[in-house]
C-alpha cells in the first residue's frame, strides 16, 4: 500500500530534463543550442544529463542554466529551483553567501555612520569655537567704550576745575602763551584783556591758532571700469580704499598732499580742486602711485 502511494506522488523534473524538453519543443538540436550560446556541445549534453562540474564556480553554472533557459523559453526560476533541489549544498552555499553579503553591508553601514558622526562632531566643535570667539570679541568691544566714557568724564571734571580757578583766584598779568601750551579759557582771556594794556599782544594771541588751520582739497574720481584704489591724506589717514565699480563717481575731501594708488589708472578720470589731472602718463595696466598736488 505504501509503495502505491509513493508511486502516485509527482516528482519534480530535473533542470537538465526541463531544458531538454524546452529544446525539443522548439525543434532544436543540442549542437544548435551550443552554437547559439557559444558553448561546447559537450557542456550542453552534460547540462541536459544533470552532470555538473564540481570544480566549476556556482556562479558560472547558474549562469549557463539561466542562459540556456532563456534561449529555449523555459522559466529561469524553475530551472534554478530544480538545480538547487538537486544539489542541496548549493542552498547552504547561497545562504552563506547571502549572510556574508549582509554582514559586509552592515559593516559598511557602520563605517559610514561612524564617519557621519565624526563629521557632525567636527561641525559642532567648529560652531562652538566660533560662538566662543564671537562672545570674546563682543566682551572686548563693550569694555573699550566703557573705558573711553570714564576717561571723558574725568576730562570733563578736570576742565570744570580749570574753568573755576580764574573766578576764585587773582589773575596774573596777561602774557602770550607759548606755542606748546593750551589756549587759555575764554573767561580768563576776557578778564585778562580788561586788565592788559598791550592790546596788540592780545590780538596776536587770539589770531595765532588760525594760522595752523590747513585748507582741505577735493578729489573727484570717475571710473570707466572696476578699479582698486587706496588714498591717504597728509595726516596718514586712509580716506578711500577698496574696489570701485564701473560707472561710479567718487568725491572725497582731505588735507593735501594725497598719496594715491590706482590698480587700473587707464580707466580713471580725476580732477583735483576742479582741475583735470593728466592720467595719460600711466598707460597700459600698470599700477599707478603718485601724490596730489603733483610736484613739478
Amino acid at each position: 500500500m505504501t509503495e502505491e502511494v509513493e508511486s502516485t506522488q509527482p516528482t519534480q523534473p530535473s533542470p537538465g530534463a526541463m531544458l531538454r524538453e524546452g529544446r525539443e519543443a522548439m525543434g532544436l538540436s543540442a549542437a544548435q543550442i551550443a552554437t547559439a550560446l557559444n558553448l561546447k556541445p559537450a557542456l550542453i549534453e552534460n547540462i541536459e544529463q544533470d552532470v555538473f562540474d564540481k570544480t566549476m564556480s556556482e556562479t558560472f553554472t547558474r549562469g549557463y542554466l539561466k542562459t540556456y533557459a532563456k534561449q529555449v523559453k523555459v522559466d529561469e526560476a524553475s530551472v534554478l529551483t530544480a538545480y538547487e533541489s538537486l544539489n542541496p549544498s548549493v542552498q547552504d552555499t547561497n545562504k552563506l553567501t547571502s549572510f556574508s553579503r549582509r554582514v559586509s553591508k552592515e559593516t559598511d553601514d557602520n563605517r559610514l555612520m561612524l564617519v557621519t558622526y565624526l563629521i557632525l562632531a567636527g561641525l559642532i566643535g567648529a560652531l562652538f569655537w566660533w560662538w566662543y570667539q564671537s562672545s570674546s570679541d563682543d566682551g572686548a568691544t563693550t569694555e573699550v567704550p566703557a573705558v573711553m566714557e570714564s576717561l571723558e568724564q574725568q576730562s570733563d571734571y578736570a576742565q570744570q576745575d580749570t574753568l573755576a580757578d580764574p573766578v576764585t583766584t587773582q589773575p596774573e598779568p596777561f602774557t602770550a602763551a607759548p606755542a606748546t601750551q593750551l589756549p587759555l579759557p575764554a573767561e580768563a582771556t576776557q578778564q585778562s584783556s580788561l586788565e592788559s594794556d598791550n592790546q596788540d599782544t592780545l590780538t596776536e594771541t587770539r589770531d595765532a591758532p588760525l594760522t595752523d588751520v590747513q585748507e582741505q582739497a577735493s578729489l573727484v574720481f570717475t571710473f570707466a571700469a572696476d578699479c582698486w584704489v587706496n588714498i591717504t591724506d597728509a595726516s596718514g589717514e586712509r580716506i578711500a580704499y577698496g574696489t570701485k565699480k564701473a560707472g561710479r563717481v567718487m568725491t572725497i575731501a582731505g588735507v593735501p598732499p594725497f598719496e594715491v594708488t590706482l590698480g587700473a589708472p587707464q580707466v580713471v578720470k580725476l580732477t583735483y580742486n576742479g582741475e583735470a589731472v593728466d592720467m595719460s602718463r600711466y598707460p597700459g595696466s600698470e599700477i599707478a602711485r603718485f601724490n596730489l598736488p603733483v610736484q613739478d
